[in-house]
């Protein structure tokens, strides 16, 4: 397989980044990894400036309530970061396809949040939620969809969730990346327009666990002909890897995510 030929494709900026201790902190059996990029440092990596909060941990099933006590206290970080006020109202949008089962953690977690912005005597939190779809089923552009609701709506900060890819088998089902840096829907068929703070005008906050390996992670060092020929017709065909537990794992991450932002925002 000729090097370089391919590029491995995550969401993930840990993936990208040199780590060091005075980064990461521990929670029991979990790893929580807090990094702030700069202009440049993200320009190397590829990725999007502002501070990513990486957490990591071996199995939902058995950490799943200290896992949730971890994302709690993280989400509670970065709102305190962004200097988000108890009543400031918020949007949460559900990123991805509903109809495949790895890419809809967004739609799902949307479905078991409490919603309160409609209620007349509401001593909750404004929240709303939305989701935009796929541009594959809508032919229009997931961040103009999204731009367009919220200068309806007017929230004061954005919450997405989304499914992401990662490169690392080991990450797999296993981490949640939280980012103020903002997300481009669709960004692995070119999309380039991203739904940030700089296009929103807001805060911006992005959740995602990866539940999708490119599949070049599993070819990259093998090179026999052969293989470099099946790899070739995987790629193109934009073919990627997920666990045959995935139905569990969604329905399980969008559980804890959505707990957790009922707990968090509404507090």
């Amino acid at each position: 397989m000729q090097k370089n030929k391919y590029k491995m494709r995550t969401d993930l900026a840990i993936e990208d980044i040199k780590l060091y201790s005075d980064n990461m902190k521990k929670y029991k059996n979990i790893d929580v990894i807090d990094i702030t990029l700069n202009s440049r440092e993200a320009k190397i990596i590829g990725k999007r400036k502002g501070r990513y909060i990486t957490i990591q941990f071996d199995n939902i099933r058995k950490n799943y309530d200290n896992i949730l006590k971890v994302l709690n206290e993280e989400l509670e970080s970065i709102i305190a970061y962004l200097k988000i006020k108890n009543n400031d109202s918020c949007l949460v949008i559900g990123l991805g396809n509903e109809k495949l089962i790895y890419d809809s953690l967004g739609p799902k977690t949307i479905d078991k949040l409490l919603i309160t912005s409609h209620l007349k005597k509401n001593k909750y939190r404004k929240v709303s939620s939305f989701i935009p779809n796929v541009i594959s089923s809508t032919g229009i552009d997931t961040a103009k969809i999204v731009e367009g609701i919220t200068n309806i709506i007017k929230p004061d900060f954005v919450i997405i969730i989304d499914s992401l890819m990662s490169k690392n088998i080991d990450r797999l089902n296993k981490t949640i990346q939280i980012t103020d840096s903002g997300i481009i829907p669709g960004s692995a068929l070119g999309n380039k327009k991203a739904i940030s703070s700089s296009t929103l005008n807001i805060p911006v906050i992005s959740i995602g666990v990866p539940f999708t390996l490119d599949i070049y992670s599993i070819f990259k060092n093998i090179s026999y002909k052969k293989i470099d020929s099946l790899y070739e017709k995987f790629y193109k065909n934009g073919m990627t890897i997920i666990t045959n537990d995935i139905d569990y794992l969604v329905d399980r991450f969008s559980s804890l995510i959505s707990s957790s932002l009922n707990d968090i925002l509404h507090k």
